[in-house]
């Protein structure tokens, strides 16, 4: 899921993740083994975890088009 996020243009993203529980603080209480959650987070807030890459870039569509600013895809 990193590599097709990460195949995409997104402007003033950060794409990050764990294959293991972590204690870095923006991966507290988010690790479930065979399971893969996005999180998508904006000005110190996250939204509701999805399950897929699609999933994600609706939410990141959501944002963009709010901000009147195009990504492209």
């Amino acid at each position: 899921m990193t590599q097709e996020l990460n195949s995409k243009f997104l402007v003033n993203t950060l794409v990050i993740g764990s294959e293991t529980v972590s204690n870095i603080a923006i991966y507290k209480d988010r690790f479930e083994n065979d399971k893969t959650y996005i999180y998508f987070c904006l000005n110190n807030s996250c939204k509701l975890p999805v399950t897929s890459v699609p999933g994600a870039l609706q939410q990141i569509e959501y944002n963009v088009e709010k901000s009147n600013f195009n990504l492209g895809f």
